[in-house]
């Protein structure tokens, strides 16, 4: 189907500390929202972050689910900044629930979950996912496969939804752009060496795996984006390389950098695009 616990844990359970050389001091693992030429890494995250939180109308509400919740920093933004009473992460990594749960802020947790098992003891006024449902079905799947999965995320989310209740998501998308032989190498190392068993969706796969559940509200496209944030992971990166390969090997610490390469390529090229879309529960 898509990335299960073995997946995840080939991925990130390799150290914190590694991801923190790289992700800094937000350790947030998906796309910035960049504006000025000069910004750092810390600006671009958390205007992202706040960004999610305005899609989410999550101001002053009481509860906030994030599927696949990394290293909790939408979790904390949403509370310290955006007046959210609780936060409720959920993810497949150890790592990234001992990592959250250290802080024992009881406005927070963190859950060892499947989504296609959650059940929340009551509903939520919004529901976010930022860069993991590229994780939840494997790209050689079939049309079939794809569309079912993409549907029962889609109603999983709509029952745990207050009514009315908001659904932010950024994925990963299959870009328009034809993939060149290059390309095809570095998907290749994408999907056997950092995200085995994944896949990004098709922008009409999420439209109708909605259709009938949610009202599309925006819909954005910030591939130039991606583009800029794998530049800097990658000078973060080969700015502590020495310790890097310290902590996980040189192998590891060179298939990240051609990774965030190829990937950037990708991005810049139109061969992938960064999907941002918001919801509201029909």
């Amino acid at each position: 189907m898509g990335s299960g616990p073995a997946s995840i844990k080939f991925h990130y359970d390799q150290g914190d500390e590694f991801f923190a050389l790289w992700l800094g001091s937000t350790m947030t693992y998906s796309g910035g929202m960049w504006e000025g030429a000069e910004e750092d890494l810390r600006t671009v995250q958390l205007r992202k972050l706040d960004y999610v939180a305005e899609q989410a109308r999550a101001a002053g509400v009481r509860r906030v689910l994030d599927i696949g919740c990394g290293w909790g920093s939408m979790l904390r933004r949403l509370v310290d900044e955006h007046g959210v009473e609780r936060a409720i992460g959920i993810t497949l990594s150890e790592a990234q629930v001992a990592y959250i749960n250290a802080e024992c802020d009881p406005r927070v947790e963190a859950r060892l979950q499947d989504w296609r098992t959650f059940e929340p003891e009551e509903p939520f006024d919004a529901i976010v996912s930022l860069g993991t449902i590229e994780h939840f079905v494997n790209i050689s799947a079939g049309e079939k496969v794809r569309a079912q999965t993409y549907r029962e995320l889609f109603e999983r989310c709509h029952s745990w939804l207050a009514r009315g209740g908001r659904l932010v998501l950024q994925t990963m998308a299959q870009g328009h752009a034809p993939l060149d032989r290059r390309a095809v190498r570095d998907l290749r190392l994408v999907l056997t060496k950092i995200y085995p068993n994944s896949g990004p969706p098709l922008l009409r796969e999420l439209v109708a795996g909605c259709d009938g559940l949610f009202e599309i509200i925006s819909v954005r496209n910030d591939r130039m984006d991606y583009t800029r944030t794998l530049m800097a992971w990658h000078r973060n990166l080969r700015a502590n390389r020495k310790q890097a390969v310290e902590l996980v090997g040189e192998e590891v610490v060179d298939t990240h950098e051609r990774f965030f390469t190829g990937l950037s390529r990708h991005f810049m090229l139109g061969q992938a695009e960064l999907l941002w879309m918001s919801f509201s529960a029909i």
